[in-house]
């Protein structure tokens, strides 16, 4: 048998007394619980019983686990509105430009050419390509592909840039004839 404060009057009781021998009340002596904090996250210290008042008692890890879960539930909410309302794609190309730089198409031009291979003249097309490095500078790959009858075309050229900086690039495909008729181009340009 031990001896703890009454709750009511503080005075020292059994702590299997039925009533305070001193003040009257009913179960003087509640017993220790284990730590239990109110949703506010009020409750003291390990060991401590919440004082009442507080707010409903939950267990801190079960407190843990609904804080954690309303983390993850707001997390997917927020990704999710970002990738409807298009904001997402705004937010994924700005980190890209500003941590790894991103290279802008300014114009794509084709124009038939002739040119020299091996010594001797071949005719085919020449892709001129204007593109702008945004952000940090690094390498950008220009790819561009050229579709015509005789079939499709491409071909890469790395180049270094450094921010704001714009390049032309002349890119030559001596494999449709001049003749082809309907050629187009299209170009990608890429960073890394």
């Amino acid at each position: 048998m031990a001896l703890a404060p009454c709750r009511e009057c503080g005075k020292e009781v059994s702590s299997e007394a039925e009533t305070c021998p001193h003040c009257g009340i009913k179960k003087p002596v509640v017993p220790p619980m284990p730590f239990r904090g109110s949703a506010s996250g009020d409750g003291g210290e390990p060991g401590q019983a919440a004082q009442s008042g507080d707010g409903p008692d939950v267990e801190k890890p079960e407190v843990e686990k609904i804080v954690s879960n309303v983390l993850k539930v707001g997390g997917v909410v927020l990704v999710g509105w970002l990738i409807l309302s298009g904001k997402f794609s705004d937010i994924i190309a700005s980190f890209t430009a500003n941590v790894v730089g991103a290279c802008e198409l300014q114009t794509l031009e084709l124009k038939p050419d002739a040119f020299l291979i091996n010594g001797e003249m071949d005719f085919g097309y020449t892709a001129i390509v204007v593109i702008k490095q945004e952000g940090r500078a690094g390498n950008a790959t220009l790819e561009v592909t050229l579709s015509s009858p005789e079939g499709d075309f491409t071909k890469q050229r790395t180049v270094h840039l450094v921010d704001g900086q714009q390049q032309t690039i002349s890119i030559k495909f001596p494999e449709p004839t001049i003749n082809s008729d309907n050629a187009t181009a299209e170009a990608r340009c890429s960073t890394f």
